[in-house]
């Protein structure tokens, strides 16, 4: 089964500065979220939708291509049976 996972690159997030930036990565990134985690309204959602919407139509088209009778897979597999 294929599968991608998405992390955000090195670098600023928008509307952050760099130390907030690497504050963030290393809380969020290298770990899972916890139950006590506290939620912040400051925090700038924009970049993050814009990088949930990258990687929604990214799955897609790899999902249309994927179930493309050209490229000899379906969701069943290799022949389009099982």
């Amino acid at each position: 089964m294929p599968a991608v996972f998405f992390v955000p690159g090195d670098g600023q997030y928008e509307g952050l500065s760099v130390t907030a930036s690497d504050s963030i990565r290393s809380a969020l990134w290298g770990r899972y979220h916890m139950p006590d985690d506290n939620w912040d309204e400051r925090f700038p959602f924009e970049g993050l939708g814009r990088y949930a919407d990258f990687a929604t139509k990214l799955i897609r088209r790899m999902d249309a291509d994927y179930r493309s009778p050209s490229s000899g897979t379906s969701r069943t597999g290799p022949g389009g049976s099982r």
